[in-house]
Protein backbone atom coordinates (compact mmCIF):
# COMPACT_ATOMS: atom_id res chain seq x y z
CA UNK A 1 0.00 0.00 0.00
CA UNK A 2 1.26 3.47 -0.86
CA UNK A 3 0.19 6.79 0.67
CA UNK A 4 0.82 9.82 -1.53
CA UNK A 5 0.69 13.57 -0.84
CA UNK A 6 -2.14 13.34 1.69
CA UNK A 7 -4.37 11.31 -0.62
CA UNK A 8 -6.28 8.28 0.62
CA UNK A 9 -4.28 5.08 0.71
CA UNK A 10 -4.11 3.43 -2.69
CA UNK A 11 -2.28 0.59 -4.39
CA UNK A 12 -0.26 -0.04 -7.51
CA UNK A 13 -1.08 -3.39 -9.08
CA UNK A 14 2.00 -4.36 -11.10
CA UNK A 15 2.72 -7.61 -12.92
CA UNK A 16 5.72 -8.60 -15.04
CA UNK A 17 6.17 -11.26 -17.71
CA UNK A 18 9.81 -12.01 -18.47
CA UNK A 19 11.03 -13.85 -21.58
CA UNK A 20 14.66 -14.95 -21.70
CA UNK A 21 16.57 -16.36 -24.67
CA UNK A 22 20.00 -17.54 -23.49
CA UNK A 23 22.42 -18.72 -26.20
CA UNK A 24 25.34 -20.69 -24.79
CA UNK A 25 28.52 -22.28 -26.10
CA UNK A 26 30.98 -24.73 -24.56
CA UNK A 27 34.55 -25.34 -25.70
CA UNK A 28 37.84 -26.79 -24.50
CA UNK A 29 40.22 -23.94 -23.68
CA UNK A 30 42.96 -26.48 -23.00
CA UNK A 31 43.39 -30.16 -22.15
CA UNK A 32 42.67 -29.28 -18.50
CA UNK A 33 39.96 -26.66 -18.82
CA UNK A 34 36.49 -26.47 -20.36
CA UNK A 35 34.70 -23.12 -20.64
CA UNK A 36 30.96 -22.39 -20.91
CA UNK A 37 29.67 -18.99 -22.07
CA UNK A 38 26.05 -17.83 -21.65
CA UNK A 39 24.50 -14.51 -22.63
CA UNK A 40 20.86 -13.88 -21.57
CA UNK A 41 18.67 -11.80 -23.88
CA UNK A 42 15.63 -10.49 -21.99
CA UNK A 43 12.25 -9.00 -22.85
CA UNK A 44 10.25 -7.66 -19.91
CA UNK A 45 6.58 -6.74 -20.27
CA UNK A 46 5.29 -4.72 -17.32
CA UNK A 47 1.62 -3.90 -16.73
CA UNK A 48 0.65 -1.46 -14.01
CA UNK A 49 -2.58 0.13 -12.82
CA UNK A 50 -3.87 2.13 -9.87
CA UNK A 51 -6.31 0.55 -7.42
CA UNK A 52 -7.99 3.48 -5.69
CA UNK A 53 -10.62 3.54 -2.91
CA UNK A 54 -14.26 3.80 -3.97
CA UNK A 55 -15.40 7.38 -4.44
CA UNK A 56 -11.97 8.74 -5.36
CA UNK A 57 -12.32 11.90 -7.45
CA UNK A 58 -11.00 12.14 -11.01
CA UNK A 59 -8.42 14.71 -9.91
CA UNK A 60 -7.08 12.41 -7.21
CA UNK A 61 -7.04 9.48 -9.65
CA UNK A 62 -5.01 11.57 -12.10
CA UNK A 63 -2.53 12.40 -9.34
CA UNK A 64 -2.33 8.73 -8.37
CA UNK A 65 -1.67 7.82 -12.01
CA UNK A 66 1.10 10.42 -12.17
CA UNK A 67 2.66 8.78 -9.11
CA UNK A 68 2.48 5.37 -10.81
CA UNK A 69 4.04 6.80 -14.00
CA UNK A 70 6.92 8.11 -11.89
CA UNK A 71 7.77 4.69 -10.43
CA UNK A 72 6.77 1.83 -12.74
CA UNK A 73 4.54 2.67 -15.73
CA UNK A 74 3.34 0.00 -18.13
CA UNK A 75 6.28 -0.58 -20.44
CA UNK A 76 8.13 -3.18 -22.51
CA UNK A 77 11.88 -3.36 -21.91
CA UNK A 78 14.45 -5.35 -23.89
CA UNK A 79 18.17 -5.84 -23.43
CA UNK A 80 21.03 -8.22 -22.81
CA UNK A 81 22.05 -9.40 -19.36
CA UNK A 82 25.50 -10.01 -17.94
CA UNK A 83 27.74 -12.46 -19.81
CA UNK A 84 28.28 -15.56 -17.65
CA UNK A 85 31.57 -17.45 -17.85
CA UNK A 86 31.87 -20.86 -16.20
CA UNK A 87 34.91 -23.17 -16.10
CA UNK A 88 35.52 -26.74 -15.01
CA UNK A 89 37.97 -29.57 -15.46
CA UNK A 90 36.96 -32.11 -18.13
CA UNK A 91 37.95 -34.93 -15.73
CA UNK A 92 35.72 -33.66 -12.92
CA UNK A 93 32.52 -31.74 -13.54
CA UNK A 94 31.62 -31.54 -9.86
CA UNK A 95 33.27 -28.20 -9.05
CA UNK A 96 32.62 -25.29 -11.37
CA UNK A 97 33.71 -21.72 -10.94
CA UNK A 98 33.50 -18.52 -12.90
CA UNK A 99 32.15 -14.99 -12.98
CA UNK A 100 29.80 -12.68 -14.83
CA UNK A 101 30.91 -9.66 -16.83
CA UNK A 102 28.94 -6.37 -16.71
CA UNK A 103 27.44 -6.41 -20.21
CA UNK A 104 23.86 -5.69 -19.03
CA UNK A 105 22.43 -2.16 -18.81
CA UNK A 106 22.18 -0.64 -15.32
CA UNK A 107 20.11 2.22 -13.91
CA UNK A 108 20.96 4.91 -11.34
CA UNK A 109 19.48 5.00 -7.85
CA UNK A 110 15.66 4.79 -8.32
CA UNK A 111 14.80 6.23 -4.87
CA UNK A 112 14.49 9.80 -6.14
CA UNK A 113 11.55 12.03 -7.03
CA UNK A 114 12.15 12.02 -10.76
CA UNK A 115 11.08 9.50 -13.43
CA UNK A 116 13.23 6.41 -12.92
CA UNK A 117 13.46 2.73 -13.68
CA UNK A 118 13.81 -0.11 -11.17
CA UNK A 119 14.57 -2.86 -13.70
CA UNK A 120 18.28 -3.64 -13.97
CA UNK A 121 19.53 -5.83 -16.83
CA UNK A 122 22.91 -6.32 -15.16
CA UNK A 123 24.87 -5.75 -11.98
CA UNK A 124 27.42 -3.33 -13.41
CA UNK A 125 30.26 -5.31 -11.79
CA UNK A 126 32.26 -8.51 -12.16
CA UNK A 127 30.52 -11.08 -9.92
CA UNK A 128 32.34 -14.28 -8.82
CA UNK A 129 30.25 -17.44 -9.03
CA UNK A 130 30.73 -21.03 -7.88
CA UNK A 131 28.82 -24.29 -8.31
CA UNK A 132 29.01 -27.84 -6.99
CA UNK A 133 27.27 -30.69 -8.87
CA UNK A 134 26.76 -34.11 -7.27
CA UNK A 135 25.26 -37.04 -9.15
CA UNK A 136 24.86 -40.72 -8.32
CA UNK A 137 22.75 -43.14 -10.32
CA UNK A 138 19.32 -41.46 -10.50
CA UNK A 139 20.04 -38.76 -7.91
CA UNK A 140 21.30 -35.25 -8.54
CA UNK A 141 22.06 -32.20 -6.39
CA UNK A 142 23.49 -28.81 -7.33
CA UNK A 143 24.49 -25.82 -5.24
CA UNK A 144 25.45 -22.46 -6.71
CA UNK A 145 26.35 -19.13 -5.14
CA UNK A 146 27.14 -15.65 -6.46
CA UNK A 147 28.92 -13.11 -4.27
CA UNK A 148 29.09 -9.49 -5.53
CA UNK A 149 31.99 -7.80 -3.77
CA UNK A 150 31.90 -4.15 -4.85
CA UNK A 151 29.57 -1.39 -6.02
CA UNK A 152 28.99 -0.34 -9.62
CA UNK A 153 29.37 3.17 -11.03
CA UNK A 154 25.91 4.14 -9.69
CA UNK A 155 26.82 3.06 -6.14
CA UNK A 156 24.78 -0.14 -6.27
CA UNK A 157 26.06 -3.43 -4.87
CA UNK A 158 24.05 -6.38 -6.16
CA UNK A 159 22.66 -8.88 -3.62
CA UNK A 160 24.32 -12.25 -2.98
CA UNK A 161 22.34 -15.26 -4.19
CA UNK A 162 22.24 -18.94 -3.24
CA UNK A 163 20.49 -21.73 -5.14
CA UNK A 164 20.13 -25.40 -4.17
CA UNK A 165 18.48 -28.14 -6.23
CA UNK A 166 17.88 -31.80 -5.40
CA UNK A 167 16.00 -34.29 -7.54
CA UNK A 168 15.56 -37.64 -9.20
CA UNK A 169 16.01 -38.48 -12.87
CA UNK A 170 15.55 -41.58 -15.00
CA UNK A 171 14.51 -42.81 -18.44
CA UNK A 172 11.12 -43.52 -20.02
CA UNK A 173 12.90 -44.92 -23.05
CA UNK A 174 16.15 -44.57 -24.96
CA UNK A 175 15.13 -41.12 -26.23
CA UNK A 176 12.94 -39.77 -23.40
CA UNK A 177 14.11 -38.92 -19.89
CA UNK A 178 12.34 -37.35 -16.91
CA UNK A 179 13.39 -35.44 -13.82
CA UNK A 180 11.53 -34.26 -10.73
CA UNK A 181 12.85 -32.34 -7.77
CA UNK A 182 12.76 -29.19 -5.71
CA UNK A 183 14.89 -26.07 -5.62
CA UNK A 184 15.45 -23.34 -3.04
CA UNK A 185 16.51 -19.83 -3.98
CA UNK A 186 17.66 -17.23 -1.47
CA UNK A 187 18.59 -13.66 -2.32
CA UNK A 188 20.16 -11.33 0.22
CA UNK A 189 20.01 -7.53 0.25
CA UNK A 190 21.61 -5.19 -2.23
CA UNK A 191 22.44 -1.63 -1.28
CA UNK A 192 22.79 1.84 -2.73
CA UNK A 193 25.93 3.45 -1.28
CA UNK A 194 25.31 1.75 2.05
CA UNK A 195 21.50 2.19 2.01
CA UNK A 196 19.64 -1.14 1.94
CA UNK A 197 17.66 -1.74 -1.24
CA UNK A 198 14.20 -2.83 -0.06
CA UNK A 199 13.49 -4.21 -3.54
CA UNK A 200 15.90 -7.08 -2.89
CA UNK A 201 15.79 -10.01 -0.48
CA UNK A 202 13.60 -13.10 -0.73
CA UNK A 203 13.49 -16.87 -0.20
CA UNK A 204 11.51 -19.28 -2.36
CA UNK A 205 11.05 -23.03 -2.69
CA UNK A 206 9.95 -24.36 -6.08
CA UNK A 207 8.87 -27.72 -7.46
CA UNK A 208 10.78 -28.68 -10.63
CA UNK A 209 9.55 -31.11 -13.30
CA UNK A 210 11.35 -31.76 -16.57
CA UNK A 211 11.29 -33.88 -19.72
CA UNK A 212 14.22 -34.42 -22.08
CA UNK A 213 13.83 -35.66 -25.65
CA UNK A 214 16.99 -36.91 -27.36
CA UNK A 215 17.06 -36.69 -31.16
CA UNK A 216 19.68 -37.20 -33.86
CA UNK A 217 20.23 -33.42 -34.04
CA UNK A 218 20.44 -32.80 -30.29
CA UNK A 219 18.36 -32.86 -27.14
CA UNK A 220 15.32 -30.82 -26.12
CA UNK A 221 14.57 -30.17 -22.47
CA UNK A 222 11.17 -28.92 -21.28
CA UNK A 223 10.92 -27.73 -17.68
CA UNK A 224 8.28 -26.28 -15.36
CA UNK A 225 9.06 -24.63 -12.02
CA UNK A 226 6.18 -23.88 -9.66
CA UNK A 227 6.75 -21.89 -6.44
CA UNK A 228 4.93 -23.24 -3.39
CA UNK A 229 6.70 -21.34 -0.58
CA UNK A 230 7.80 -17.70 -0.84
CA UNK A 231 8.96 -15.10 1.66
CA UNK A 232 9.82 -11.49 0.86
CA UNK A 233 12.22 -9.96 3.37
CA UNK A 234 10.65 -6.47 3.20
CA UNK A 235 7.03 -5.29 3.14
CA UNK A 236 5.53 -2.49 1.09
CA UNK A 237 8.11 -2.50 -1.71
CA UNK A 238 8.38 -3.31 -5.41
CA UNK A 239 9.83 -6.80 -5.00
CA UNK A 240 7.87 -9.35 -7.03
CA UNK A 241 6.86 -12.84 -6.06
CA UNK A 242 7.72 -15.69 -8.42
CA UNK A 243 5.13 -16.97 -10.82
CA UNK A 244 5.23 -20.26 -12.72
CA UNK A 245 8.40 -20.55 -14.81
CA UNK A 246 8.53 -22.41 -18.13
CA UNK A 247 11.85 -23.32 -19.75
CA UNK A 248 12.78 -24.87 -23.11
CA UNK A 249 16.40 -25.76 -23.83
CA UNK A 250 17.94 -27.15 -27.02
CA UNK A 251 21.46 -28.60 -27.03
CA UNK A 252 22.55 -29.33 -30.63
CA UNK A 253 24.91 -32.10 -31.68
CA UNK A 254 27.71 -30.80 -33.88
CA UNK A 255 29.31 -33.20 -36.33
CA UNK A 256 32.60 -32.80 -38.15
Amino acid sequence: MIGYNGLDTFRHDVSIDMYVLQPSVSFAASDDLNVDLRLPLRRIERRAKVIAPAGTSKGDRDEMQSHLNLHHPSRTLTGIGDLQIEMHSPESRQWRWGFSLPTGHTEPNPYVDTPHEHVQFGTGTVVPRGMYVWTKDSYMMTTSVSLPIYANSHGFTAPPELSIYAGLRNEFSSDWRWSVGSSMRVQGYGDWSGMRDINTGYAAVLADVGLTHITDNGSWHYGVMIPFVQELFSDGNDLFEFGTIFAVTFSPVWSD
